[in-house]
C-alpha cells in the first residue's frame, strides 16, 4: 500500500555470514544469490528481508523502503521538502522501480514503486519484521518533513501514523539519527541470549550489533495495529 513500510534490507560485507547469523537468529532461509549477490530472507515460505553486499563504505545498516505509487513524483515530495535525492530511480528488472533519498537532518529513505515484487509477505509475527523506531536529536522536524513527503503525522505518545497504521515510534536521541528496524521474537530474553551466542554483542541502548556491525532491535510480538 502506498506510504507503508514495504521492505527491509541490509548491505553487509559479509554476506553470506550474516545469512548464516539471521538464520540462526530468526528462522531466515534464503533465495539463492542474484547475480549483484542480493539475496530474498523467507520464512515460512514467505519474502521477509533482503541482503546483499555493503555499497556504503560505513557501518552497514538496515535500510528502510516505502511502498509509492508514483516514484517520481515522490522524489519531486522530497526534493520540494528540502530532502535530496541520493540515487535516482532505477529499474530492477520486471521487480520495481527504487530510489533513495536523504531528509534534510540527514536520514535515509528508500522508495519502492512495485511491478511484480510489493514487498514482505509476512511481518509483526516472531521472525519477521515488527516495527521501526525514529531516533533522532530534533523528531518534531522529521516527522513535519514526513508529513510535506507522506502524509505522516505524529499522534500522541511519540507514535507515526500513515493513514492506516502506527509507522514508527520517535525518541529523542542525542548521537547521529537514525531508522532503527525492529524484529519480533516470541521471547526476547531469550532471543538476545541466542543473538550473543551467535556472535552479535548489546549496544547501550539494548539494541543487537550483528558480528558484522549492523544494529537493530527484538521486540516480543505484538498484533498488528
Amino acid at each position: 500500500m502506498p506510504g507503508s513500510i514495504c521492505w527491509v534490507d541490509l548491505g553487509t560485507p559479509e554476506p553470506a555470514a550474516a545469512a548464516t547469523f539471521y538464520a540462526g537468529l530468526l528462522g531466515w532461509s534464503f533465495t539463492e544469490p542474484e547475480r549483484t549477490g542480493y539475496r530474498v530472507a523467507m520464512l515460512r515460505g514467505l519474502p521477509v528481508a533482503g541482503l546483499g553486499p555493503a555499497t556504503d563504505s560505513g557501518d552497514p545498516y538496515w535500510t528502510v523502503n516505502v511502498s509509492t505509487a508514483d516514484i517520481h513524483e515522490t522524489l519531486q515530495a522530497v526534493e520540494a521538502s528540502g530532502g535530496t535525492v541520493l540515487e535516482p530511480p532505477t529499474q530492477a528488472g520486471d521487480q520495481g522501480i527504487g530510489a533513495v533519498t536523504r531528509s534534510p537532518s540527514g536520514l535515509p529513505l528508500s522508495f519502492w514503486q512495485p511491478l511484480v515484487r510489493h514487498g514482505m509477505q509476512l511481518a509483526q509475527e516472531p521472525g519477521a519484521f515488527q516495527g521501526l523506531s525514529l531516533r533522532t536529536p530534533e523528531p518534531e522536524d522529521e516527522v513535519r518533513y514526513l508529513n510535506a513527503v507522506l502524509g505522516w503525522r505524529a499522534q500522541a505518545g511519540g507514535s507515526i501514523r500513515s493513514a492506516d497504521a502506527s509507522v514508527a515510534v520517535t525518541t529523542t536521541s542525542y548521537g547521529p539519527g537514525q531508522w532503527m528496524v525492529h524484529f519480533a521474537v516470541q521471547d526476547r530474553a531469550v532471543s538476545m541470549r541466542l543473538a550473543s551466542d551467535l556472535g552479535a554483542t548489546t549496544t547501550a541502548d539494548g539494541d543487537v550489533r550483528d558480528p558484522h556491525g549492523a544494529v537493530f532491535g527484538l521486540d516480543e510480538t505484538s498484533p498488528p495495529d
